[in-house]
């Protein structure tokens, strides 16, 4: 299977041969969460990555849950941070000489010593952070969860990777057709026969909920359908934390995969059922980033009737400002986000 047959699987709407298509394993998690959620997602192609699908970019990337990936780039920060250092000094001479034999010259030469200074403090930041992550590493001391009495507590990733967890990455998804399933966890812990599946989140408290369980149910059911390793366990780690949550791959957490799965079928069976699926609880939008009203730019949508990608609908807001969302398009309503409160959305 290609990387763009697997993409056009995730979606929800691929064929494998067998009798059911495939659905995603982030479109289960969205379905658990709200139906709403679910038929959203399962109509956007996209890939799972085994994080929540709005991770914020980090432009300033470094890296904080490999050690061998945070020394490397330790060593490379202090190297770049000595040679700043040395081009510091030589600027802060050459201004000194150049303001004595002309003023404007020594304003001049400034300006890149800015530039300078600038990258320098930097790369001192960047060493401060990195020293602190490594540190982490180091002073773990092994602990791992009892293989006999799972539960869901929080453990510290360090310690896990100090009783010997190393990290794999996934370079394809994981595909069992039997089930209809497709997904691939963000990182795979493996330790002997053991494989464990890394889910990350991003947003909200850290706390768990039946979406990541459903998630992570699937994640243990493809490592052990495809692989043939035990998955006893997943984690779900919080964005800028090394608190992990251990969930326990027990018979309720994959009966509630397997009623989800039930449940997303008979929705996207039938097109009739995307359409009239009821309102969902109010607590569930309230954060929801699908209902999250966006600012209307008409050069968007300036298009002709025939080629525009949906229909838009419009709320006013506050100072007579039009909005929408794309849960608000997709179903027609104005979906009760806390953004969508604030700006007395109508």
């Amino acid at each position: 299977m290609s990387f763009g047959e697997r993409k056009s699987h995730q979606s929800g709407f691929g064929n494998t041969g067998s009798s059911e298509p495939m659905i995603g394993v982030h479109v289960l998690a969205q379905f658990e969460f709200c139906q709403r959620a679910g038929v959203i997602s399962s109509e956007v192609a996209s890939e799972d990555t085994g994080e929540e699908s709005e991770s914020p970019q980090r432009l300033d990337y470094l890296p904080d849950y490999e050690e061998s990936l945070i020394r490397e780039s330790l060593t490379s920060t202090m190297m770049a941070f000595w040679f700043a250092s040395l081009l510091l000094a030589t600027g802060v001479v050459a201004v000194g000489w150049m303001g004595n034999w002309r003023i404007e010259f020594g304003i001049l030469s400034a300006v890149p010593l800015g530039v300078i200074l600038y990258w320098w403090f930097r790369f001192v930041r960047a060493i401060v952070i990195l020293r602190s992550r490594l540190d982490a590493a180091m002073n773990a001391v092994p602990r791992e969860p009892n293989l006999l009495h799972l539960s869901e507590q929080i453990f510290n990733w360090w310690d896990l990777r100090r009783a010997g967890y190393q990290v794999d990455r996934m370079p394809e998804p994981m595909t069992d057709s039997s089930r209809g399933l497709i997904g691939r966890p963000w990182r795979v812990l493996r330790k002997g026969s053991l494989r464990i599946p890394v889910f990350r989140k991003h947003r909200g408290k850290q706390v768990i909920h039946n979406q990541q369980r459903t998630r992570i149910a699937a994640y243990c059911h493809l490592i052990e359908s495809c692989e043939g390793s035990s998955a006893p366990f997943g984690l779900v780690m919080f964005a800028g934390s090394y608190d992990v949550v251990v969930v326990p791959n027990n018979g309720a957490n994959q009966a509630t995969l397997s009623d989800v799965v039930h449940r997303a079928r008979q929705v996207l069976s039938s097109r009739n059922a995307t359409h009239n699926i009821p309102v969902p609880a109010r607590s569930a939008c309230e954060s929801c980033p699908l209902g999250r009203p966006r600012s209307f730019v008409p050069l968007e949508f300036d298009l002709p009737e025939s080629l525009a990608p949906q229909s838009i609908r419009l709320s006013t807001g506050v100072g007579g400002l039009r909005y929408h969302s794309e849960c608000g398009d997709r179903f027609d309503w104005i979906p009760p986000h806390k953004d969508a409160t604030n700006l007395r959305l109508s």
